[in-house]
């Protein structure tokens, strides 16, 4: 999968220009899963942010402007559903991509 990478400022560029890399909002309330996630996910050049749940991926991604959010479907707090739906209602989340 290729994954279009933003700049800091949150246009988009290319891949290796100025460190851009890939930026992604990791959505996983067990610690026991979302360290050995971030461990991975940063070892191969991901920008990383971790959100322990739905609520607080929505606070996240405004300011974060990741180019995917890998959503844990078992999260305790909201469901996976209702977070992607509150996700993808915040401005510019139209086009976000969730897996």
């Amino acid at each position: 999968m290729r994954l279009q990478v933003h700049g800091p400022n949150g246009t988009p560029g290319e891949p290796g220009l100025y460190g851009m890399t890939a930026r992604i909002l990791v959505v996983v309330d067990d610690p026991k899963l979302s360290v050995p996630l971030q461990y991975l996910l940063e070892l191969n050049g991901f920008d990383i942010m971790l959100a322990h749940d739905g609520h607080q991926a929505v606070e996240i991604l405004p300011s974060f402007k990741p180019d995917i959010v890998l959503l844990d479907t078992q999260a305790a707090d909201m469901a996976a559903y209702e977070t992607c739906q509150c996700l993808k209602a915040l401005p510019g989340g139209s086009c976000l991509k969730v897996v």
